[in-house]
This record gives structure tokens, sequence and C-alpha cells, in this order.
């Protein structure tokens, strides 16, 4: 048996027999109340897909297997900790949101694309550093616990980045010149200082979201240049100063 397929029906209890396929590739047990541990040994497996049911348990056994590139466990009660090893593993889609995993973010793979890490308890610093990624679009660690400072987002790749309800430091972080970034998203953080004026650089920027810091100064000119901006949030900081025509010129 290679494939493994429950999703979306009402099936409950454990799936403590999964182990009893050895060339298990792909398992999806999206939707029902499977309650337990999720135990996964086959070393063939490549994609879990198990959100919304009732899992409970360590994910550290989960990759064992360092061929999974396909990791799904959204909207179950999984606690513990991210294994720090999760770089030797072939990742490219990590899904942990709405669960209770703890601990620091580890190191990530270098083939990792997504990253979903919403509504969990985790803590410490954003050890990341984005140019190394040459692959990663969407990186979204909302509604943690994370602290200290972002660092620059030197990506050229990175589409999404989310880090709203946080507790993270320090001046907004910096952007590849070349970036191709849409959503930028941190408000409600400790973040101060101000502006980059460098955000005028990011000519595919859709939405600006920075409300709920400590952000001072003005706001740069170079905004005005965002032709297709669709959403700016900088409410509830300490910005100052006079909205020029060179900044709401373009947003009509």
């Amino acid at each position: 048996l290679e494939s493994l397929s429950f999703d979306t029906n009402y099936f409950e209890g454990s799936l403590l027999f999964i182990n009893m396929f050895n060339y298990l590739q792909y398992i999806g047990f999206h939707s029902n109340y499977f309650t337990g541990p999720l135990d996964m040994k086959s070393i063939s497996l490549t994609t879990v897909y198990c959100p919304s049911n009732y899992f409970t348990g360590s994910i550290l056994s989960h990759f064992n297997n360092l061929s999974i590139n396909y990791y799904n466990i959204e909207s179950n009660y999984f606690t513990g900790l991210i294994p720090s090893y999760l770089n030797q593993t072939a990742l490219q889609v990590i899904n942990i949101q709405s669960n209770q995993i703890s601990g620091s973010l580890p190191v990530l793979p270098r083939s990792v694309v997504s990253v979903y890490g919403i509504v969990n308890l985790l803590t410490g610093p954003l050890l990341i550093d984005w140019k190394d990624y040459k692959q990663l679009t969407v990186f979204q660690i909302t509604y943690n616990y994370l602290t200290g400072t972002i660092p620059p987002i030197d990506s050229n790749v990175i589409e999404c980045v989310s880090l709203n309800f946080n507790y993270l430091t320090g001046p907004v972080p910096q952007l590849a010149s070349s970036n191709v970034i849409e959503l930028l998203l941190l408000y409600n953080n400790l973040l101060t200082g101000p502006i980059p004026e460098t955000f005028g650089n990011c000519k595919y920027l859709i939405q600006l979201d920075l409300n709920e810091n400590i952000l001072s100064g003005s706001i740069p000119n170079s905004l005005g240049s965002l032709s297709i901006l669709q959403t700016l949030l900088i409410n509830d900081n300490s910005l100052t100063g006079v909205l020029t025509n060179a900044v709401v010129t373009n947003w009509r």
C-alpha cells in the first residue's frame, strides 16, 4: 500500500495501524474525528495531510523520515517542539497552524516554499537568513510569542511575510531592492523607528500593515510610488507630519 486517504468522513479512534505499511508514501485524513498520537514510521512517506482532527502528542517522530516534503497538520492539538534537525528534511510545505506547538522555530530546510505557523506557542528569536531560501514565497508565523528583531528581508522571491501578533522589537526590516513582495503584515508587535524610505521600491506591494506598533517619524514620500497598493494600515503608532501630494497622488 502506497497511498491511504480517508478525507472528509466521520472516522474516529487512533491511527496506530498505519505503521503496518512499510511502503506508504501518502496519508490523507483531513476532516475526521481521529484522536491520539500520530506515530509515523514509514521510511517512504512523503506527504502528510491530516488537518482538522483531534490528534494530540508530539510531532518529533514525524520527521524521522527525512524524505517528507509536504506536511499539513493544521487545526489539531499537537504539542511540544519542532525537531532541531528540520533543516535536514526535504520539506517544501510545512503547515502547523492552529496547534499548541512550542519552543523556538529551528533552521528551515533550504527546499522550503511555504511556512504556516499561525496560532501556536512558538517563542524566541526569528533565526532566518531570507536570501538563503531561493524558493520561499510564503512565511506566516502570526499569533505566537516570537521576540527579538526581524532580519532584513533580503529575498528576491518572497511574496508574503506575515508576523502579526508577536513580540518582535527593533526597526521595520529593510527589503531587497529587487523584491517581489506583495503582502507585508507586521501589525501588533513592538517595532520602533521610521517606515523605511526604501519601501518605495516595492512595486508589487498590495498590502502593507504596520498598525499597533511604536513607529515614529513621517510617512516617506517614496510610498507615493506604490501605484498598485490597495491597503495601507498604520494606525495606532506615533507617526507625525503632513500627508503631501507626493505621497497620495498615485493611490487614487
